[in-house]
């Protein structure tokens, strides 16, 4: 079997409607991007596994642990993970570009909201730091990279998460 037919499967497996909408969101995204970045939909891995995280925001911790269904592609210039949030939003799990410094992350972020744009998919991030023991430092650059796209704080800055809402616009013909 494919990988792309995992994802199509996908929808025998949840027997939840809401978790249908879900899986369903992340398959229409990763096609787009797939196209987009002008590789094989077939190249992204598809499977459920356990995400754990902990972050430190505003001097409070934020940690958990979940079962997600998660699409990841990773070549030699980047790696990129996605994860089904809801109906209309994916979370950004993953971007990391292996040679810093040339401008290769801003295409690719470029590219994904593009295709958040196009097909009215919002995205939703939580910046960690991985590579830094600093507090703040580091993690602070990463959130403004990431606010400079657009992504804003949902809440009032209470919640670690970014989120970057679609700009996608309707065209109707007038007769």
């Amino acid at each position: 079997m494919k990988k792309n037919d995992v994802l199509k499967s996908v929808k025998v497996i949840s027997l939840n409607p809401k978790s249908q909408e879900k899986e369903e969101t992340l398959r229409v995204f990763i096609d787009e991007l797939s196209k987009s970045l002008n590789i094989s939909i077939d190249d992204f891995e598809i499977d459920y596994t356990w995400c754990n995280y902990h972050v430190v925001h505003n001097k409070k911790p934020f940690h958990g642990s979940d079962l997600r269904l998660l699409s990841r592609y990773s070549n030699e210039k980047f790696k990129i993970q996605f994860t089904p949030v809801s109906s209309n939003t994916v979370e950004l799990q993953w971007i990391e570009v292996f040679d810093n410094g040339n401008g290769l992350g801003s295409d690719l972020m470029n590219e994904i909201l593009d295709v958040s744009d196009k097909t009215g998919i919002n995205i939703k991030v939580l910046p960690v730091d991985f590579k830094c023991n600093e507090f703040g430092g580091y993690l602070n650059r990463l959130r403004e990279w990431y606010r400079s796209f657009g992504f804003t704080s949902k809440i009032y800055n209470k919640t670690p998460y970014l989120h970057y809402y679609s700009q996608k616009v309707e065209l109707k013909m007038v007769s």
